[in-house]
């Protein structure tokens, strides 16, 4: 396209000839916005093309970094709404658009969990890095269950985010229901309960387990106990599973019946020093009251 003569408009270097009708009602429009009316409102997309002397459909090509305008026209947009103070309606053109630029991070986990438990951190901060190049903004949508769950499926269904990453899903949430009902584009940080279909990124926690028991085996220990995860969560679950399938393969007994199972494990919640802590206290309080057999070696 030739550059535009001296008396040319920018709008009309930037569209067709065939839209001669549209470009003379703008112009006709740009002389009703008045420096007075600008200044007692918040500036409009049509104040910023009025003023860079372009369309609006041109303008908003440039706000939304099209890269379909030729330099001149855009650095006329940008000028505009540096000297207005011009800020994008966000929520106008998610409804638009049906995008809301956000990609939310669901923990189901009370609030003083997320922030004190350095697992999350260290996901959250992987999460940010892996989106840094993306113009979706990383929100986090947390909540204890009952009355937070609540406000996390009434976020999911509103349309506030464009997609969801699910850590510490419990077996009883009711998350992935509403995912599916949603359609929501989501992902899930651990194997989810009874959710086959639902994408997730997991380690083999089964294996874990099993790989800990047969490692303690080998090393001749044949009393062996194991503080187990929460078995609503996948997680504790499969590496308590492994860990009784090592046993069970060394001819070591993992009924759940048998009374020496039971004394041998006992369900944490994956809080490392007060877990480990509350476990190791109710083995020896039930060896002291019981006179039980010997502690793990």
């Amino acid at each position: 396209m030739a550059a535009p003569d001296e008396g040319q408009s920018l709008e009309e270097s930037t569209v067709s000839p065939g839209l001669g009708r549209f470009k003379r009602a703008s112009r006709g429009y740009r002389g009703h916005v008045s420096r007075e009316t600008r200044s007692r409102r918040a500036p409009t997309l049509e104040d910023v093309a009025a003023r860079a002397g372009v369309s609006r459909a041109t303008a908003s090509r440039v706000v939304n970094e099209d890269p379909r305008v030729r330099p001149r026209a855009r650095e006329a947009v940008a000028a505009a709404v540096a000297e207005l103070g011009y800020r994008p309606n966000r929520a106008a053109r998610s409804l638009v658009t049906r995008e809301a630029d956000s990609i939310a991070v669901v923990v189901p986990e009370a609030e003083d969990r997320v922030f004190g438990d350095p697992f999350f951190a260290a996901m959250l901060g992987g999460i940010t890095q892996a989106l840094a190049d993306s113009p979706a903004q990383v929100l986090l949508a947390m909540g204890r269950r009952g009355q937070g769950a609540e406000k996390i499926e009434k976020y999911l269904r509103g349309g506030y985010t464009d997609g969801a990453i699910v850590v510490s899903h419990h077996r009883d949430d009711r998350i992935g229901e509403v995912l599916r009902e949603t359609q929501l584009p989501a992902v899930y940080v651990g194997r989810p309960a009874g959710e086959p279909r639902l994408p997730f990124v997991d380690v083999d926690n089964h294996a874990g387990g099993r790989l800990a028991a047969e490692h303690l085996i080998a090393q001749g220990r044949r009393r062996l106990a194991t503080i187990a995860g929460p078995q609503d969560m996948t997680p504790g679950a499969d590496r308590l599973a492994g860990w009784r399938k090592g046993l069970a393969e060394a001819g070591i007994s993992t009924d759940p019946q048998d009374g020496l199972m039971h004394e041998l494990v006992e369900v944490g919640d994956f809080t490392a020093p007060p877990a480990g802590r509350r476990c190791s206290v109710c083995w020896l309080s039930a060896r002291s009251s019981t006179g039980s057999s010997p502690p793990p070696t």
